[in-house]
Order: C-alpha cells, then structure tokens, then sequence
C-alpha cells in the first residue's frame, strides 16, 4: 500500500478538511478512556458468553460458540452441535442435497464464525477446537452452498448496483458464497473441484475477491446501499461484514472491508450524543410506543464497541444473550477508530448543527434489469442536531424511488424502506421519541416515501404524498408519556421533555387557518385524518425559551396560508432566520425552502461539520474536537490525527 496520496486528492483533502470547523465541541475523551473501553470489550466478550451458556433458551448456536470460546465442555458442544447441523440438514452434510443446503443459508453466518474461529488449522489456540468430525460437515456444506450461489456470469462488476428484493439480503448472501469458497479452497477434497459452471474453485475464489473490493469502492464513492439505516434489521449487515473483515485471507479485501465498515459506523455515530445513540437512525416498537428501541439492532450491535457492560450486558441480558450477533461483535477483531468511538461517546457540550447525508435512490432499468442509479438523484436524510435532541427527516422525490408507472416496480422492496430516519428523539430522555408515519385507512405505512417531508433546522413540515395515497394523513406515534403533559396554545399542542419545547399543529388543506386538531388513538397515536392537510412541528430548547408562554410566543410567530392548492408556510427558525416552505398540495411536488427546492443531485455524500466526502471521490473527512481521520478508499488508507 503507497503512503503518498495523488497532488489532485491531496488538495481535495485539504479543502475538505478546511470545510470541518475545528471549534465543533465533541469528543472529551481521553486516549486512555479509548482503550479502556477496547479493553472492556474483550472482557464482557467472556461474560456474554458465560451469560449465553448459562441459559435455560440460549440456542444451540449460542450455546456451542460459547462453550468453544470458554473451553468449558467442547466435547459435548461438538457433539451436539453436530446433531443440530444434521438435523437441519434431514441428513450428514455429503448427503444432503442442493435444497436443503440452501434452506439453511441464514444459519451460515454462525457456521462460518464458528469454523473460522475455532477450527484447528485456523485459530491461535486461545480456545476449544472444533471437531474434526463437525469442521468436515461444514466443508461439505461450505462447497454445496458456494457452488450452487457462485454462479460466474452473476458476479460482474456492473451488478454491484442491481436490485434484487432486498439489497441488504443480497449483499449478505454475497458475503456467504466468497467466505464458504475462501473455507475450503485450499482444503485437499475440493482444490481440483469445479463448479456448476465449470470453473474451478480458484478461479471464483479470485473473481469474488475482485468483486467484492469494487463492491467496497463503488459504495464508499457513491453512497451507501439505502437500506443500511432504513429498517432496524438491516443492522445484521454488521455481522456479515464483521465475518468478511475476520476470515477474508486476501490483505487488500481485508483493508477494503475495514474501510467500509468505518464509512457506515462514522455515518451511524455522528448523530449521537452523550453515549445516547438516538438521531435518525433509533428504532421503535411499533406494537408498544413505549418499548423503546428494543428492536434496532443498531443498537445493540454496536454496544459491546461504545457501552459498558451495564449498559448492554446487565439491563437487557435476555435481549443481547439470544442473539448471535452480538457474539460477533463482542468478538470480532475488527476496532473503532477513537475519533469514532470518541463522538459517539463525547459528553462535553457543543454547537448545534445540521447534518445532510444522501444515498442512492432511483432505479433505472438495463437489459431488463433494475439497477440503483448510483450518478442520479439520492434521496437525503436531513438531521438537525443538538444536545438535548435530534430531528430529522428524509428528503426525497415523492416519485423515488422508482418512476416505473408499474406499482410492482416502485419500490426495491416494501420491508428494506421501513423508515426511521426520520423523527424527533430526545437525547436527553431518551425513553420519549416522536415517529411520522402516514395513515391510509386502517393502516399506517412507513415506507420513506409515503410522506413528503420538508425541514428548516427545528421546523418539519409533513405532508401525506397524494402521488401515492390520495387519501392518506399524517400519524404522530409518540411515547405515551409525551401526551400526559400536553397544552394547547393557538392551535398548537405543546410537549415538553427533557428540556426540550415541542409545538405540533395540523393544518386545514382548504385555507391554512383553520385548525385541524387531530385525534388521538391509544393515547400514543395522534392522527390527522378530519382535514388531511401537513402538520408542521416545531421544537426549540428550554433554556432558550425559559416557560411556556415564551415558546408559545415563539410559535405564534409560525403560521400558513393556503391559495390555489398552494400551501405557504412561514416559520422563523430558531436562529431566527426566515423559513418560508411552499409546497403543492396535490401534486406532491418536492416542497421549496426560501425559494429553492433541495436539490437531490448532491455535490456531497456527507454534508456537515462532522463529516464530509464529496461524491465520487472515495474520500472521508471526519472531525472532532480533538481527533480527526481521513479515509481514502481508492489509496487504501485510514489515517487518524
């Protein structure tokens, strides 16, 4: 790997690092808390896993790994293990059929961290080993599965950006088919074995290499995979690129890997406060407001890396010690880089900003075919952060992400758009959180694109996309506890939690001033379905606005009109700068702020005093106050200051 950057990319990191102000307030940890932390981690790695084997419901999966990593009974461990694999499978591994291997494919990312891991050829003998017996099983089930995915005419480079249901899913599975060639690709049994193709095992050993380090590249250049931040599940990308980054044997995939992985978990960290991971990308429990975050995955996969032991290992032992993800990232050798790890655990107070990140978004067809068009419109998620809260929104045109007129082809995939990158959550009570959703009947869709979203800093306005439903209206889920302590003022119902100020009011489609009140459902839900028309929310900081009567002042100053279909809204935000949204209500055209319409077409990737990487040039920007790291994808560096 050359040290020496291109003249052309060392002026581009300069610029970017020049557009980082250094006086953003963030990190206020020491290099020693850092490593205590990194410490920490290895030692909760063996309390998970006692906690894991000590469990009446741990599965079986769990259960081996854990009894491996501990060497506590790492014969029976093998044994049983053995029969659960061949109970899967119907039969031993060199019997069973092509379907059955197949069927099991969830259950690989376990397999391949517990063959890699504790294998007798591969790990260091820092634990139990796996069986003979078993790692045979495996090798046959690792050659049936690669050699019915790994298909060679599939693995090109233009299909990196092909859209297949699930884009998350695919990428994982493309994971699995490289990691089970790279297990047994130098074993003697299949060294001379070909392929359903006819190509031998190297040959496509080489072929997923390349593809997958220009896999890395093209994201890292053009943006991450929409789903990454999109459905709390989609966090599980983590455990498969956490396997990549372990057991890849080839160096250059290795430093690629780790690349990405930072690119996602700088992106992630950078909403995050106080060791307070809310921001746009908390998940909610949608059957109980109340149950907070217990679903996102995001969560709790990265806390063995950012959490204390209390945190993650002692309040939610039951949530953490069934799920083998958190085994992976307990144990993974993969480490944060501290300006990472510092920000999203920083305490000391700062300066709000606004953070603007894009993603691909629009599908256009080839061939056939459907492709995210990595050089078109994206689609952005909109943050507005503070130390107390962060609000965020997606901005995106409500035709995304499609343009097919075919509703089979809107979307990618209705599950991998569930969206919780927009919001209000609360940094400083982090139990309450405001979610949008639009309600079409008796149903609430959360797709990202089911609503048209338009933010100046603290002011959101939402609108239902009558492109998509005409009769649709806009829901507030919230934590119950938010309602309990509402008042009214002029139309606006007015929360405050945590020292924080938030106005809520709908708007009559028809004229603007005529209120629309909403209803409330199961004292969580407030639902906007009488008059149909946007709802704005407002918020501002107590200390700002000392008492009710300040901030109610405040939202008087906030008001609409409505004139040929047309909405105006004219709001002041909390810097006391204009923000007048347009928008037409029928049409559901992208809203405009102060004149112009935010444009899709970014200039940067990521966009605020935190991060920064222009698109196309596979460089990353990312400051604090006392750290700071450049990432350059194309030269294969991380360099952190």
């Amino acid at each position: 790997m050359k040290d020496i950057i291109s003249d052309n990319r060392k002026i581009l990191v300069i610029l970017l690092s020049l557009l980082l102000p250094a006086a953003l307030s963030i990190a206020g940890l020491s290099g020693s808390s850092l490593e205590t932390k990194r410490k920490m981690r290895q030692i909760n790695a063996r309390r998970l896993c006692m906690t894991g084997l000590a469990g009446e419901n741990t599965p079986i999966s769990i259960k081996g790994f854990s009894s491996l990593f501990l060497n506590n009974d790492a014969l029976n461990a093998n044994e049983d293990m053995l029969s659960y694999l061949q109970g899967e499978l119907g039969s031993a591994a060199k019997d069973a059929d092509e379907k059955s291997v197949q069927d099991i494919e969830e259950d690989l990312d376990w397999w391949l961290r517990l063959y890699f891991e504790f294998h007798p050829d591969k790990n260091q003998g820092k634990h139990a080993q796996l069986s003979s017996t078993l790692a045979k099983e495996l090798e046959s089930v690792f050659f049936t599965y690669a050699s019915v995915m790994s298909n060679s005419e599939e693995v090109q480079g233009e299909l990196i950006w092909a859209v297949e249901g699930n884009k998350s899913k695919t990428i994982k599975r493309w994971i699995r088919t490289y990691l089970c060639i790279e297990a047994v690709r130098n074993e003697q049994k299949f060294k001379a074995a070909e392929f359903s193709d006819g190509k031998t095992i190297e040959y496509h050993y080489a072929l997923w290499t390349e593809f997958l380090e220009l896999f890395v590249l093209e994201h890292c250049k053009f943006g991450l995979f929409p789903e990454i931040f999109s459905s709390p599940d989609q966090a599980s990308i983590l455990i498969s690129l956490f396997n990549l980054y372990d057991f890849t044997k080839d160096s250059d995939l290795k430093r690629k890997v780790d690349i990405l992985i930072t690119f996602i978990l700088a992106d992630w960290s950078h909403l995050h406060y106080n060791g307070v991971y809310a921001g746009a990308r908390t998940g909610m429990n949608f059957e109980s407001s109340d149950i907070y975050s217990q679903s996102d995955k995001w969560r709790y996969y990265t806390a063995p890396f950012v959490g204390s032991s209390n945190e993650w290992l002692e309040t939610e032992k039951d949530v953490y010690a069934n799920d083998f993800g958190i085994y992976v990232s307990a144990t993974t050798n993969y480490q944060l880089p501290d300006v990472v790890l510092a920000t999203a655990l920083g305490k000391k107070p700062r300066k709000s900003f606004v953070s603007i990140s894009a993603y691909p978004a629009n599908i256009i067809e080839k061939q056939g075919r459907e492709y995210l068009d990595k050089d078109g419109k994206k689609f952005l998620s909109y943050s507005y952060v503070t130390n107390y809260y962060c609000q965020s929104s997606v901005i995106a045109s409500p035709e995304a992400v499609s343009g097919f007129e075919d509703e089979k082809k809107m979307n990618i995939a209705s599950d991998a758009f569930e969206n919780i990158m927009s919001g209000l959550t609360f940094q400083s009570s982090p139990g309450s959180i405001i979610y949008p959703v639009l309600r079409n009947g008796e149903n609430e869709i959360r797709e990202y694109n089911s609503l048209v979203s338009v933010q100046n800093k603290n002011i959101t306005l939402y609108m239902p996309n009558r492109s998509r439903y005409p009769e649709g209206a806009v829901e507030l889920i919230m934590s119950s506890g938010l309602s309990s302590n509402m008042r009214l003022s002029s139309g606006w119902k007015i929360f405050k939690t945590g020292g924080v100020w938030v106005g809520i009011k709908g708007f009559s489609p028809k004229d603007g001033q005529t209120t629309d009140e909403g209803r409330w459902a199961n004292g969580s839900r407030l639902i906007f379905d009488k008059e149909k028309g946007p709802v704005a929310m407002v918020t501002g900081l107590s200390y700002k606005y000392k008492d009710f009567e300040a901030f109610s002042a405040y939202l008087e100053k906030q008001f609409a009109s409505i004139e040929d279909g047309n909405l105006t809204f004219y709001g002041v935000n909390t810097d006391k700068e204009p923000a007048k949204i347009q928008t037409d209500l029928q049409d559901s055209e992208r809203p405009s702020v102060n004149g112009e319409k935010p444009s899709l077409q970014r200039e940067y990737l990521y966009d605020c005093p935190l991060i920064r990487s222009k698109e196309g040039s596979g460089i990353l920007f990312f400051s604090n106050e006392s750290k700071s790291m450049v990432i350059d994808v194309v030269k294969d560096i991380i360099s952190e200051s």
